[in-house]
């Protein structure tokens, strides 16, 4: 990890006072950050998160004008969390921060990872992860990245796959140097505003009992 556990704000999966089905990862504190569950409250600042890095146009499939309801499908996601069956965590930044409760900061990156929904297919969880482009290099993806890879054994969840873009090396770089593999290539999957095509990596790594990492 890039710090210490730290041991503030140990929040259930949903709302302040109540219990999830699992217990929840602990906090991970970096230079600027704590990653944490995500909370209902936070669902203004991921939503806001969202439509700025989806606006840059660069890293993810959807446009801004073709998100729908974010926040209906992040209180879905939430509440699945809380179940068990699932994984919402924020980095929240700490700068200057002087009293460990109260209304959450903006998010400068968040993460989920969506279960599988059949029975076949609940040991698989897909991954997903936004840093704001303020935030970007200062540890905060690969804290995100792996506090959710070490809450995974609390969902059943071994193995753990994601797609990125192929012109995303920054990317596919730190998802390798935490055990993701390349699966395959989905070749001229996207085409992008100018016109030209992108490929779609599919990378994927064992986690919890399957993991030898």
């Amino acid at each position: 990890m890039d710090g210490p556990l730290s041991g503030l704000e140990r929040l259930p999966f949903g709302a302040e006072g109540e219990p999830s089905a699992t217990p929840p990862p602990p906090d991970v504190a970096g230079p600027s950050f704590t990653v944490r569950p995500a909370r209902f409250d936070d669902i203004p600042g991921i939503v806001a998160l969202q439509r700025a890095v989806i606006a840059e146009g660069a890293w993810f499939i959807a446009e801004p004008d073709e998100l729908g309801n974010p926040e209906e499908d992040l209180r879905a996601r939430l509440a699945m969390a809380r179940a068990g069956k699932g994984i919402v965590l924020v980095a929240e930044s700490t700068a200057g921060r002087m009293v460990l409760r109260g209304p959450p900061r903006p998010p400068q990156g968040w993460i989920v990872v969506d279960a599988g929904d059949y029975r076949r297919t609940r040991h698989v969880g897909r991954l997903e992860v936004m840093v704001a482009s303020p935030a970007r290099g200062n540890g905060a993806g690969r804290a995100l990245v792996e506090a959710a890879i070490a809450a995974c054994g609390g969902i059943g969840v071994t193995r753990l796959t994601l797609a990125v873009y192929a012109h995303n090396a920054r990317a596919r770089a730190l998802y390798a140097s935490l055990g993701f593999v390349e699966e395959g290539r989905r070749v001229g999957e996207y085409r992008m505003p100018d016109g030209s095509y992108a490929d779609d990596i599919l990378m994927a790594r064992q986690v919890g009992q399957g993991s030898s990492r």
